[in-house]
């Protein structure tokens, strides 16, 4: 996947990355919200079903934004009205999808349904930030600044907050003073597959779905230092982190929100 984006200004080129950031923060934390969902399905636990609905949600307010802002003026574009054709045949995928898994009763059908989302949001993902983000960014009839201004919701602004706040924040487990969460198995996300230019993204979106008390299981390809850095500074405090496994093909690590 490629994350460059050659624009017309320096107010369009700063716009292009933040865009693919919240890409892969939305990715994210779908992919380890429905990992959670088939984890306690498995082992016999209660799904958080809730949550992951009010998430998809979030997901589908972007994805409306995304339509009637960016979508919408490529498709006026010649080089890229094509893509952003596709873009909307598949924005309807994503909303069947969204409907299922809102109005689903167990965890079965809740993760079939996520999957499918995460597979259709996927490829907006791919389609947006490889075609229709360089497209909108170097066209000089179009500033991509305006345009993602006016949609505020394209980047997120607090709102991954709200979504988390109204799923709930009680815990599925218990943290014990040694930092080890004791109750259903933890979600897992493996970052070594994710794109080097989007993988702190993924991983910080998949963490602000984290509720205290609960944890996710993070797989990298090395030790992530600059990662852990880069959290404390994001969230001072706010996580455990034990490592599990320390290479050298893979590091695992348990990471745990303590508190908000």
């Amino acid at each position: 996947m490629s994350s460059v984006v050659i624009a017309s200004n320096e107010q369009d080129a700063g716009v292009g990355p933040r865009l693919v950031e919240r890409h892969a923060e939305l990715a994210g934390g779908l992919s380890v919200r429905i990992d959670a969902v088939i984890r306690a399905a498995e082992a016999g636990d209660a799904a958080d079903l809730a949550g992951l609905a009010e998430y998809v949600r979030l997901i589908g307010a972007h994805l409306d934004s995304a339509e009637s802002s960016t979508i919408a003026v490529a498709s006026t574009l010649p080089d890229v009205a094509p893509v952003a054709a596709t873009m909307t045949e598949n924005l309807a995928a994503a909303r069947t999808s969204i409907a299922e898994l809102t109005a689903a009763t167990s965890a079965v059908r809740a993760a079939a349904a996520g999957g499918n989302l995460l597979s259709t949001f996927s490829t907006h993902v791919s389609l947006a930030d490889e075609y229709l983000m360089p497209a909108l960014a170097s066209a000089p009839t179009v500033s991509l600044a305006d345009v993602v201004g006016s949609a505020p919701e394209l980047l997120g602004e607090g709102a991954d907050q709200a979504a988390n706040e109204a799923a709930g924040t009680e815990p599925d487990g218990h943290v014990c003073a040694c930092g080890v969460v004791d109750g259903p198995e933890l979600p897992e996300l493996d970052a070594r597959s994710i794109p080097h230019a989007i993988r702190h993204s993924t991983i910080f979106g998949a963490l602000d779905a984290v509720k205290p008390g609960d944890g996710m299981i993070l797989v990298a390809p090395h030790d992530p230092l600059p990662l852990l850095d880069q959290l404390e500074a994001r969230a001072p405090g706010q996580f455990a982190i034990d490592y599990i496994e320390r290479g050298p093909e893979a590091w695992r690590l348990q990471f745990v929100r303590i508190h908000d």
